[in-house]
């Protein structure tokens, strides 16, 4: 199809000739000026310059775009960084990609750290200046080995509560010993009266004194005439 489009003229003279007229605009198929595009109109572009680098710009020239080309980023220069490949390598400051050390760890025989298994002697042992072979005791009790000192950590409870009764006619020259398994010499206690009995508790002047294997002593200003609940946590 032939181009189609409308010239329009403006008269600006009066020789009585072609002269006369200028051209303001030439309008295509569909209304679309065919005048030069601008800011505020389309319209046609600059005819081509030959320019495998040229690009039109916003001012509807042709220009060689500033700025193209990067070279690789360094300590002190950012830039670009070709893609290392794979889904372990990891971008280190140094620019290269690699695997990060001491990144695996499983459940065999226990937690490695790389390929050294942290319950070994090459292990954590000997970054804490221990041995595989020495012994750990836990609650009072032995292990030969880290291992089994974890395994018996891991096992039990680390907090054990336990209500007991202060029984009013039971107290002896103002003490009381009462029967608390799983308290020992060493460990931490702590004694509170449950809410309802915290007025004759605090009344009767009761403190824990003392404890030992499987006991804990209470001392009193003056024997309590009603039992006494005693909330006990044993850490």
């Amino acid at each position: 199809m032939a181009n189609t489009f409308t010239k329009v003229y403006k008269k600006t003279a009066n020789n009585g000739d072609a002269n006369d007229f200028t051209l303001v605009s030439q309008v295509g198929l569909g209304g679309v000026p065919l005048a030069h595009v601008s800011t505020a109109n389309a319209g046609l572009m600059p005819a081509l310059n030959g320019s495998t680098a040229s690009f039109l710009s916003g001012n509807g020239t042709w220009r060689t775009p500033a700025n193209t080309t990067y070279a690789e980023a360094t300590s002190s220069t950012a830039g670009l960084i070709q893609l290392g490949g794979g889904t372990t390598n990891f971008l280190r400051a140094d620019g290269n990609w690699a695997v990060p050390a001491n990144s695996t760890y499983d459940t065999t025989n226990s937690i490695t750290n790389g390929s050294t298994a942290l319950m070994t002697s090459g292990g954590i042992y000997n970054k804490m200046g221990l041995s595989s072979s020495d012994n750990f005791t836990v609650n009072g009790t032995t292990y030969a080995t880290v291992a089994g000192a974890i395994d018996a950590l891991n096992s039990k409870s680390q907090v054990k509560t336990v209500k007991i009764t202060l029984t009013s006619g039971s107290w002896s020259d103002d003490s009381y010993t009462a029967t608390v398994s799983g308290v020992t010499s060493s460990n931490s206690v702590i004694v509170t009266p449950i809410p309802s009995d915290i007025e004759e508790y605090v009344a009767a002047g009761i403190i824990c004194a003392s404890q030992g294997t499987n006991s804990l002593t209470f001392s009193c200003v003056s024997a309590p005439e009603e039992n006494i609940e005693v909330n006990v946590m044993i850490v």
